[in-house]
């Protein structure tokens, strides 16, 4: 799209000695800046890149979701208070742990919290984990072949989880699954896992 010069005006995204920020920095008229101040798009960045861009103000697009790794043993409860405060979805991936993908744990459908309650209220392990992302007020993404499975995975909007089984949830020990070490490299812009993650391991 052609762009009339005496429209154009400078948008500049957020970026820290050469590295990407939330968006590239652009030169845009000032009719598409217009539209884009209204667009609302997904980011998956470390937390101080979401902060950035939800108090950015009125030339930053707006986040609408982030789609992060959620599950009982990696709760991330300080960003998804963060998110909520500034109007933005977190989506779980890895609900389940993720297992059998390269980044996968089994810690999730292994957890003996977990199968406790589930054993107690005749749900699934999975069903425990899912109400549990529920219940947080988050979006779950979750993924199966398996027709049961599926229609299992449904089943968790009929019952609730007491506060003493929350509490247990709440407790368990925390650790990332998916370090990331897939997308750091010494030769370019993010070099460490503590860089990507904002240390947020």
């Amino acid at each position: 799209m052609a762009v009339n010069s005496s429209q154009e005006k400078q948008w500049v995204a957020p970026r820290e000695n050469g590295k990407p920020g939330l968006f590239e920095k652009k030169k845009i008229s000032t009719r598409v800046s217009e539209k884009i101040k209204k667009t609302k798009v997904v980011a998956s960045t470390g937390m101080k890149k979401v902060k950035e861009g939800a108090s950015a103000g009125a030339y930053w697009m707006k986040l609408m979701y982030r789609d992060v790794e959620v599950n009982p043993v990696w709760q991330q409860k300080k960003l998804i208070e963060f998110c909520k405060a500034n109007g933005i979805l977190v989506v779980a991936y890895a609900a389940l742990g993720a297992v059998g993908t390269y980044y996968g744990t089994n810690r999730v459908i292994e957890s003996e919290v977990l199968k406790e309650i589930a054993n107690a209220r005749g749900k699934t392990v999975a069903q425990v984990c899912l109400r549990w992302a529920y219940e947080q007020g988050i979006g779950v993404l979750v993924k199966s072949f398996n027709k049961e499975r599926m229609k299992q995975n449904l089943e968790i909007f009929n019952w609730s989880l007491s506060n003493e089984e929350s509490k247990k949830i709440g407790e368990i020990p925390q650790s990332r699954a998916c370090l990331g070490k897939d997308y750091t490299s010494a030769n370019g812009p993010i070099k460490t896992i503590e860089e990507l993650w904002d240390g947020e391991l």
